[in-house]
């Protein structure tokens, strides 16, 4: 654990073509500015232009080692891992065993959702782009990935409340994405991993890829991934995540050469030297817009941004008059993020062995405004906004402490609540009493319940929820029984997840 100003001004910087040299350490120091402003140990950023590879690398990709990144280093791509799952799935759709338009259910007939019409009517599509009505419920399946099966995430879909209709709204859903790996094993009678390997990444001549969080581990370029502690402003190593069945959703380790290869097979319309891996057609659905999102441009960039909308496996606006496609990836002690221009014939990987989603993506703007000769300065103009986001959350939560209502106490002992509670689609529960809070152990994690006024608590944040302070309350029957315990995990206070106890 080291602070962030022993890292060195180690540096890699290297094309497989002659480039400008001085355009990219001109790059290169925009870069090197956002590694310092988020603290990022270590970044890896391959640029594909005109055909031409151009890698650049900064900082140590192991601080207690003191051992430098390079363009091989494997980071966890998160959820860049998607857009690999639909080429995957594609491959299989170009070979005529399945189409976009086929219904889950009739390749995965114990498949149920919430709502009948829902179960009936998803199609492979709708999966792909987040349309199904389902919001992303990541609580019921982050806290217990050691035990989870993959049968045991099918059934779960049936428990989860929809909290959107039916192909109206763009919600992001992990879940989907577990469903749309185990689509491609019913349908070819392989495993997501060996259909992915054997259709895309042997094809692109990527030999070196983790598939698994031990895979990972065990190469020898790997980076580790770290956390900023916030309170102590040091550097935290943390342990790699291993979403086991969710895999498909986003487990994968690559260096950013590699990554970069995939981003340029789609912005040449499937091809990789020459082979047609992908077909054009399929090339073009997944990079175009299916469903739009709008409301999801933030301040500093609704002048030069419009139309955002997810493909599928990617995301996708208009960014300074020029169709910009990309999807960003998040998993503890990592971020990524991929970009492709297709006007522009610019694709661009960017990876960080850092927990904070936010830096990669900025990078990613920052080397398109740099490409396309603007003088926008993202790097501040994002990451001050951020910091004002951040510091009103810090405020409401605040705020929230202080409002308390007076002589509300908790209707019943806190020794009341003790017990086992339990969701179909979440799991179980145990909590514990704890002077004025109830402890909450949720699968790996931990929660504390602070009591706000008579049956209402907050949970803390924690390092899942930062800077939010989730509502829960306790349902007290008529006798003074704890007899549920609920909790609003999606935001959504007409969505309560209930716990009932066992």
């Amino acid at each position: 654990m080291l602070q962030m100003n022993e890292i060195p001004a180690s540096s890699e910087m290297e094309s497989n073509e002659i480039a400008s040299e001085v355009d990219m350490k001109s790059l290169k120091a925009l870069l090197d500015k956002a590694q310092e402003r988020f603290q990022i140990p270590a970044y890896s950023v391959t640029l594909y232009k005109e055909g031409t590879y151009t890698h650049l690398s900064y900082g140590y990709r192991d601080l207690d080692g003191q051992i430098e990144t390079d363009h091989n280093t494997l980071y966890a791509i998160g959820s860049c891992t998607k857009s690999l799952t639909v080429g995957a799935l594609c491959t299989l759709i170009d070979k005529g065993m399945l189409s976009l338009e086929d219904r889950v259910r009739d390749y995965i007939p114990e498949f149920e959702m919430a709502d009948y019409y829902v179960t009936d009517h998803l199609t492979v599509r709708d999966i792909l782009c987040h349309r199904s009505g389902l919001g992303g419920h990541d609580f019921s399946w982050y806290s217990r990935l050691d035990t989870l099966t993959e049968k045991e995430v099918i059934e779960m879909f049936r428990y989860l409340p929809l909290t959107q209709p039916f192909r109206y709204k763009w919600q992001y859903s992990n879940h989907m994405y577990a469903l749309a790996g185990y689509l491609i094993e019913r349908v070819s009678g392989e495993t997501w991993r060996d259909v992915l390997r054997k259709n895309i990444l042997m094809p692109l001549g990527i030999d070196r890829v983790a598939l698994s969080t031990s895979d990972a581990i065990s190469d020898d370029n790997c980076a580790i991934p770290y956390i900023l502690n916030e309170e102590s402003d040091r550097i935290d190593a943390v342990a790699h995540a291993d979403i086991g069945v969710m895999g498909s959703a986003g487990c994968i380790y690559m260096s950013s050469a590699d990554l970069a290869k995939w981003d340029a097979l789609l912005l040449n319309g499937g091809v990789y030297e020459g082979k047609q891996i992908i077909s054009k057609a399929l090339c073009d659905q997944m990079m175009s817009p299916q469903m739009y999102r709008d409301n999801a441009i933030i301040e500093p960039l609704k002048d030069f941004t419009q139309n955002r909308a997810y493909g599928l496996g990617l995301e996708m606006e208009i960014f300074r008059g020029r169709r910009m496609v990309y999807h960003s990836g998040h998993i503890d002690g990592f971020s990524a993020h991929q970009t492709i221009v297709p006007e522009e014939d610019i694709a661009c990987s960017v990876l960080t062995n850092l927990g904070d989603h936010s830096g990669a993506t900025i990078m990613s703007y920052m080397i398109v405004e740099y490409c396309l000769g603007g003088g926008e300065d993202w790097l501040e103009k994002i990451s001050t906004f951020l910091d004002g986001v951040t510091k009103q959350q810090l405020e409401m939560i605040e705020q929230a402490k202080h409002s308390k209502p007076d002589n509300a106490p908790c209707p019943v002992e806190l020794k009341r609540a003790e017990g086992t509670y339990r969701h179909p689609g979440y799991g179980t529960m145990e909590i514990q009493a704890d002077l004025d809070k109830l402890v909450i152990q949720f699968g790996t994690h931990t929660f504390s319940a602070v009591h706000y006024a008579h049956q209402h608590f907050f949970l803390e944040p924690t390092n899942l929820t930062p800077n939010t302070y989730i509502e829960t309350n306790l349902d007290i029957d008529i006798q003074g029984n704890v007899i549920a315990f609920e909790i609003t995990f999606e935001g959504i206070k007409e969505s309560k997840i209930r716990f009932e106890r066992q």
